[in-house]
């Protein structure tokens, strides 16, 4: 993405400095050769180039605005996936620690094996705060 944005930034840069080398000739009815290939250029023809560099630096316009909402959205995800991450890793170390009931089933529901977890720790506050985060933590896939 950030490629993607780094190229539409060239491109615009490209097209504005031709932008800058027409400026000069913009008011110019003559016929003279081109800044940038030395072809000869009349008036019609460097409003027609103008109007389309204008037209193309708009389209990059809109692509990068795209590319940036669509990064803002990723990375939005993105924090939402790595508190689930915190909170299942937390649940993990309980599990390998040992502090969960002992009559876990292991065909249970994952929201079962959950609740027993909360009660099972509601006697700590730490665990019990934990416990309510993995309760209100929505899966990033449902953001």
């Amino acid at each position: 993405m950030e490629l993607s944005l780094a190229r539409i930034e060239g491109e615009r840069q490209a097209y504005q400095r031709i932008l800058e080398l027409l400026k000069p000739y913009e008011s110019d009815e003559g016929t003279f050769p081109c800044p940038v290939c030395r072809k000869p250029l009349t008036a019609s023809d460097r409003l027609t180039i103008i109007e389309e560099i204008k037209a193309d630096i708009a389209t990059l316009n809109r692509q990068a605005e795209g590319i940036q909402r669509e990064r803002d959205q990723l990375r939005y995800q993105q924090v939402a996936i790595r508190e689930q991450v915190d909170t299942l890793r937390e649940l993990r170390n309980r599990l390998v620690h040992g502090q969960l009931p002992e009559q876990i089933n292991p065909n249970d529901s994952f929201e079962s094996l959950l609740e027993q977890t909360k009660e099972a720790t509601s006697a700590s506050p730490r665990l019990s705060a934990i416990d309510e985060k993995l309760w209100r933590s929505k899966p990033a896939w449902q953001s």
